[in-house]
């Protein structure tokens, strides 16, 4: 009987170490890095002081439609490069004014899903110092990263007050991950240039 009862004060003691444990927060990692800008393609890096970064963890976006930000960026970005393409090489009025329409459309679409974005109610935001440095301390998990440059801007309503480039970032328990940003100026090239790749950036 005795034998019995220790078995049991025994495991009792066991699961609830166990218990108390996994209860306990994890160790947080410390997200930093730097935003910078180039005002050409041979011009050296500035720092992008008060561009602002809008973070949140992947499990609080998976069951929203905001999960499709990679998405909505990436096609945002082609469209305009697409749109600079097409404005150099399209000389009837009617199609420009067509192009010019359909861009605003993507864009007024785009403009609306990221400002959401940056509304939701666990994204984290936060300022590049003058030096364009940011650091944030986080639970481990994957993060989305949405930046919006301080210092340039783009003649579209996505980014009249700030381009914005997207990044995706794992911070693991006491770890120190860097996530440098790089924005470019330059959204087009000469009209010389007929090769679309060549409007990709630097």
């Amino acid at each position: 009987m005795k034998k019995l009862i220790l078995i049991i004060f025994t495991f009792y003691v066991a699961t609830s170490f166990t218990t108390i444990n996994s209860s306990l927060p994890s160790e947080k990692g410390t997200l930093s890095g730097m935003v910078t800008y180039k005002t050409s393609c041979t011009s050296a890096d500035k720092a992008d002081a008060g561009s602002e970064i809008y973070i949140i963890n992947e499990s609080e976006v998976s069951s929203s439609t905001y999960r499709d930000l990679p998405m909505v960026v990436e096609n945002f970005q082609n469209n305009k490069s697409d749109f600079a393409w097409l404005q150099y090489n399209v000389v009837d009025p009617v199609k420009v004014k067509k192009i010019q329409d359909n861009f605003d459309t993507l864009s007024g679409f785009a403009y609306r899903f990221i400002r959401g974005f940056r509304t939701m109610p666990g994204v984290v935001r936060n300022s590049a110092d003058g030096a364009g440095k940011f650091s944030l301390t986080l639970q481990p998990g994957r993060y989305y990263i949405l930046a919006i440059s301080g210092n340039l801007k783009s003649d579209n309503i996505v980014e009249s007050t700030g381009k914005i480039l997207y990044r995706m970032v794992e911070v693991k328990s006491a770890d120190k991950p860097m996530v440098n940003i790089t924005f470019e100026k330059q959204d087009r090239l000469m009209p010389i240039l007929i090769s679309r790749s060549l409007l990709k950036g630097c």
